[in-house]
């Protein structure tokens, strides 16, 4: 069974077209099993692109949109499946991609049999070794924000006293008093203060309180 689509008009770039043939294959497998009614426990599937093969193993949130939602699907559809990298000489879906004759395709035996190392991995038991990249495209930029804060002890009157009618008092007599050691007749103020101070005025509190 083999399927093949046209790019479409819009360009997009070759990764992004290798991830929608892995993401056609990823559908082709389960409509199969679903067919055939059968449920693999280990699934072999191969790309020839070492970029799509990164993307797939890899959680989607680590890249942009379009990549992130095809990746997402894949690894919904497949979550058994075992990914492995595929040389472009050996991938047998290049025949119908690049194209071929009528004569040349009853006789290729790439498309009717696939690569050689298929039926190798069968009797072995190996698989093609694993390509890691360091760079990979469509990957989201990661923002990393440290802050650092210095404990800074209180000394402020508001936290020496737990009663806040307290507090407004003590504030609005310091007030009172400053204002009297700097009016112009100093000495009889400060005196008058402290020898038969007038009660605290309802405004007094309010600037206490707004201060």
């Amino acid at each position: 069974m083999a399927k093949s689509k046209v790019s479409p008009v819009k360009q997009i770039s070759l990764p992004r077209l290798e991830l929608c043939a892995a993401l056609l294959l990823a559908r082709m497998v389960k409509y199969v099993s679903a067919v055939l009614d059968v449920r693999p426990t280990l699934i072999h599937l191969w790309t020839d692109s070492t970029v799509t093969l990164h993307w797939i193993q890899n959680h989607p949130s680590r890249w942009k949109t379009f990549v992130a939602n095809r990746v997402s699907t894949i690894q919904q559809l497949v979550p058994e499946a075992k990914w492995s990298h595929l040389p472009g000489q050996s991938n047998p879906a290049d025949c119908a991609s690049r194209g071929l004759s009528p004569g040349d395709l009853v006789n290729h035996a790439l498309w009717w049999q696939g690569p050689s190392f298929l039926k190798e991995c069968r009797q072995q038991g190996t698989l093609p070794p694993a390509i890691v990249l360091t760079e990979v495209p469509e990957e989201r930029m990661q923002i990393l924000l440290a802050n650092s804060l210095k404990a800074v002890e209180d000394n402020s009157i508001l936290s020496r006293y737990s009663d806040l009618h307290k507090l407004l008092r003590i504030t609005a007599w310091c007030k009172r008093w400053r204002r009297a050691i700097h009016s112009d007749r100093r000495s009889s103020s400060s005196e008058a203060v402290r020898q038969s101070p007038v009660p605290l005025m309802a405004e007094e509190l309010d600037q206490a309180e707004r201060l």
